[in-house]
């Protein structure tokens, strides 16, 4: 039994493979869009070239 690492999912699963880290696609889709929005909005703080 492995916990299932996807944010803010409190299941636990069976670990058929090695590489497995979520109990379901959905819980794997949720923790790969957060990894990218972390990535995108941390850069978003440095300053934009205005188009004025």
């Amino acid at each position: 039994m492995r916990a299932c690492y996807g944010p803010g999912c409190v299941l636990y699963f069976v670990r058929e493979h090695t590489r497995r880290e979520w109990c379901s696609a959905g819980c794997g889709n949720r923790a790969r869009v957060a990894r990218h929005y972390h990535r995108t909005r941390s850069g978003a703080s440095t300053p934009r070239s205005s188009l004025d």
